[in-house]
């Protein structure tokens, strides 16, 4: 049963989140790399256009098309690369791990709420966060792009971003579910961090090898793959590879796992 005190614990939690040194520096971010994907977009077209003109020996002529979609586009691989994800982690790991090391947890622990209740309540402001800094570098990229680029009004390149980004948010949300059940594990944010860190940086080498062993004809491993956590988390790359729904199934339950341990975790610990 959803407790009456809900809303209102959401909204702390909010508040705390983006009130946070993580939060503001994420936020940032997403701003940044839309405005870097706008110049970056223009100053390779400028590059591209003089190449090509002193190649053919005429003057400089304008023959780079681009859109506000495409530089939108740029700017979702720019933001999912490795900073914004980072900034993700430590704000997650700030309002679990952090609230646990420093003592403050407790003081929602001995309200009559259940304890499920308070990891929902931060895993929604976690969520309106990454949900902020897409809409920020959306809004900001194609916005930007247009008035440089004008928009593709044909060819469904529109509808297309757009479920890119909102793949994106579910990836984050796999992240942040990670993180939370990390929390629950490691009393420390460096700690959390650190082991995000390793589980990624291995589960990049078990792709690897797990794509070795099938180019070698080991049929069983290239079958794995798509269930890697890695694999998984790129599910937002579909809007331009071609969605795969054994990639969303994966998160999926890698979502509902991380979030199902965390919560029972939470239960048996005697916070301080």
């Amino acid at each position: 049963m959803i407790p009456r005190q809900f809303p209102r614990m959401v909204l702390a939690e909010t508040r705390k989140v983006f009130t946070s040194g993580s939060a503001i520096a994420a936020i940032t971010i997403a701003v940044l790399v839309a405005i870097g994907a706008v110049f970056g977009v223009w100053q390779w077209g400028h590059m591209r256009d003089s190449f090509s003109a002193s190649v053919n020996g005429q003057e400089t002529v304008s023959n780079f098309t681009s859109s506000g979609e495409y530089v939108a586009g740029w700017a979702l691989w720019a933001r999912n690369f490795f900073l914004l994800p980072l900034f993700l982690l430590l704000a997650t790991a700030g309002s679990v791990a952090g609230e646990l090391g420093e003592r403050t947890l407790r003081e929602l622990v001995v309200r009559p709420v259940p304890r499920w209740s308070i990891l929902a309540a931060k895993l929604l402001a976690l969520c309106a966060l990454s949900i902020v800094t897409l809409v920020v570098t959306l809004t900001l990229s194609l916005g930007l792009g247009a008035a440089f680029f004008g928009l593709d009004t044909a060819g469904g390149a529109l509808s297309s971003l757009l479920l890119g980004y909102a793949a994106s948010f579910l990836s984050d949300v796999g992240l942040i579910s990670l993180t939370m059940l990390a929390s629950m594990l490691v009393s420390s944010v460096g700690g959390v961090v650190v082991a995000m860190l390793l589980l990624l940086i291995l589960d990049f080498g078990l792709g690897l090898l797990l794509k070795l062993l099938g180019a070698v004809g080991v049929e069983e491993a290239a079958l794995v793959v798509p269930y890697t956590l890695g694999n998984a988390l790129g599910c937002w790359i579909g809007s331009e590879k071609g969605w795969d729904p054994v990639q969303f199934g994966a998160l999926g339950v890698y979502i509902v796992v991380s979030a199902v341990f965390a919560v029972a975790r939470f239960h048996r610990m005697d916070v301080p």
